[in-house]
């Protein structure tokens, strides 16, 4: 699996794409120890440095398969629908599991401010 550089910076340095194709431009990313360019993928094998500070690539692209596999599939990762057949004949836990809302009575006391 390869990856643009420019989706590597953003996902890492949470840079937009075209903040990170400008750091391109300047040559200040390097791949395997030569300049990357704009349109250059890197694979987890490589090296990708922004301002010779090494990006470790291993978890990011953990990250992008992830996101491939759930693209496919359809579903998220590691969830494999347990939810849905544990609570599937109760429809009381299925809205209890979607969250409580807040109409509940507000605690008064001197730590709480007072509502007028």
């Amino acid at each position: 699996m390869e990856v643009r550089i420019s989706r590597i910076l953003s996902e890492y340095h949470e840079y937009t794409r075209k903040e990170a194709e400008e750091l391109l431009r300047q040559g200040r990313v390097k791949l395997n120890g030569g300049v990357a360019g704009i349109g250059e993928r890197a694979a987890v094998s490589d090296e990708v440095k922004l301002d010779d500070v090494t990006i470790p690539l291993k978890g990011l692209f953990r990250k992008f398969s992830r996101e491939a596999a759930e693209k496919q599939t359809g579903e998220r990762y590691g969830k494999h629908g347990q939810d849905e057949q544990l609570f599937a004949d109760n429809p009381k836990s299925k809205e209890l599991r979607k969250g409580r809302k807040d109409n509940r009575k507000k605690r008064r006391g001197k730590n709480y401010e007072m509502e007028y």
